[in-house]
């Protein structure tokens, strides 16, 4: 669940705006699917060149992207017992992270070998980097680097064109387009009073991409400027659903973010339909 203050940035809001994590995964999707402007390389091969060797890993990366929190799909949201606000996604107690993340892990085997390790491994990585030393996650991280190891052998043993640096560089988009749409979903202006976020910078050599910087205007009436511009079509419009959370309850309202991107400029906003 990922839960943001409505107007983003107050200190002390009255309304929160809450995204489902699978609504995310699928904005991250969209972002990957239509990645490989002029500035860019195309995702492992050209989008319309379905017989490239390699249009299968391209397909099961995009599908990877996709599922990655399918895990959550069905999560019952837990409430915080002070403030009664649903827990965000950083929030969550050990137990219930371990069961989501097994929950998207599994569904990403599904789709393959690869889109498997890859959701593993992304897991794996987002543990690792907080909780190290939680005794409370060691059988968790020895069973999920396991089945890390094993997919990725009978990945490589699948093909000639099936390297280790392919690999990491699949893992390496997908936590891309997972942090772009974060971005979008947690911080990037929705409401001309909310508070600018720090520009996002995508592109390193993990990815083979040159730095991408998203960088809000003033308000959700300005543009949020992207350069250089890494997407195919001259323009993306995106949405997200979401609903409005009162803690006083009287009544969420069905909401939803969206965007239009366009090269140097972008325009955010935010509008209750109910």
């Amino acid at each position: 669940m990922i839960r943001r203050a409505w107007p983003l940035g107050a200190p002390s809001p009255e309304r929160w705006v809450l995204v489902l994590q699978p609504d995310h995964a699928r904005l991250s999707y969209e972002l990957a699917k239509a990645w490989g402007g002029t500035a860019v390389a195309p995702l492992v091969c050209a989008d319309e060149d379905m017989g490239d060797p390699l249009a299968g890993v391209r397909a099961e990366v995009l599908e990877a992207i996709r599922r990655h929190d399918d895990g959550w799909i069905g999560y019952q949201p837990l409430l915080d017992a002070e403030t009664g606000l649903p827990l965000s996604f950083t929030e969550m107690p050990a137990d219930a992270s371990q069961a989501i993340w097994n929950g998207s892990i599994d569904a990403c085997r599904a789709v393959g070998l690869l889109a498997g390790w890859m959701a593993a491994s992304h897991f794996y990585a987002l543990q690792t980097k907080h909780d190290a030393d939680d005794a409370v996650w060691a059988a968790w991280r020895r069973d999920v680097e396991r089945r890390r190891e094993t997919w990725l052998a009978e990945w490589l043993a699948s093909s000639s064109l099936h390297t280790t640096a392919l690999a990491e560089r699949c893992l390496a988009w997908l936590q891309s387009f997972d942090w772009m749409s974060l971005w979008l979903c947690c911080v990037c202006p929705a409401k001309p009073d909310d508070a600018l976020p720090e520009p996002l910078v995508v592109g390193d050599e993990a990815t083979a991409w040159p730095p991408i910087q998203f960088a809000p205007g003033a308000s959700s009436a300005d543009f949020v400027r992207v350069t250089p511009w890494p997407f195919a079509p001259e323009q993306l419009d995106l949405r997200v659903e979401a609903r409005v959370f009162d803690p006083q309850g009287t009544g969420d309202a069905v909401t939803s973010l969206a965007w239009r991107l366009a090269p140097g400029v972008s325009r955010a906003r935010c509008s209750p339909t109910g």
